[in-house]
């Protein structure tokens, strides 16, 4: 995948990324920061099959089970 551009909003903290890529790894992407519950909405603008979309959940899953979240101080 590539990013393209990211837009950063100060007064509504939005962030708004345009990139590209294999259509399967534009949807673990998807899923993978939909995951976190800190997403409003994300777009990918491409259909897929059923197996590149099998495919994408189990990458995402990879990413999403790999993480930890850091502890404080």
């Amino acid at each position: 995948m590539n990013m393209l551009k990211t837009h950063f909003s100060a007064s509504t903290a939005e962030i708004v990324t345009i990139a590209e890529g294999p259509a399967e790894a534009m949807a673990a992407a998807e899923m993978t920061i939909g995951s976190s519950g800190a997403t409003t909405g994300i777009e990918v603008i491409k259909l897929i099959d059923s197996k590149s979309m099998t495919a994408a959940m189990e990458k995402a899953n990879k990413v999403v089970s790999a993480y930890q979240v850091p502890k404080g101080n």
